[in-house]
């Protein structure tokens, strides 16, 4: 129990300093790099709101799990992009090659509730 908390409090520090990073960051840079793929999807067109106040855990999957399988169809990278909003998740499971971008104005919650993070 006490490694759960730990691990979500860990996520909560990465995802918000991730997010605020300026411009001239790597993460900024590493996401210039591969604006040029063609390969992304955003989570809005599978069903994301975006507003934290409903978990948008399943739409969020299902734009990972998308693009993974079109990334290893097409043999590149793909983008699983995150336009402006607040959106709730609980467990997420990120496939190779999929990199995840979080647009300005874009905020990724964790859920709060312990049942969020599974056990497996």
């Amino acid at each position: 129990m006490v490694f759960k908390i730990y691990i979500q409090l860990l996520l909560q520090l990465v995802l918000t300093t991730l997010q605020s990073h300026s411009a001239t960051s790597r993460i900024s840079i590493l996401q210039s790099n591969y604006h040029n793929l063609r390969l992304s999807f955003s989570v809005i067109d599978f069903g994301a709101i975006g507003s934290g106040n409903y978990y948008d855990t399943i739409p969020i999957q299902s734009a990972i799990d998308a693009c993974a399988s079109s990334s290893a169809l097409h043999g590149s990278h793909c983008l699983v992009t995150f336009p402006p909003g607040k959106y709730l998740t609980a467990t997420l499971y990120l496939k190779s090659r999929v990199f995840l971008i979080i647009q300005k104005k874009a905020t990724i919650l964790g859920g709060r509730r312990l049942e969020d993070y599974p056990e497996k």
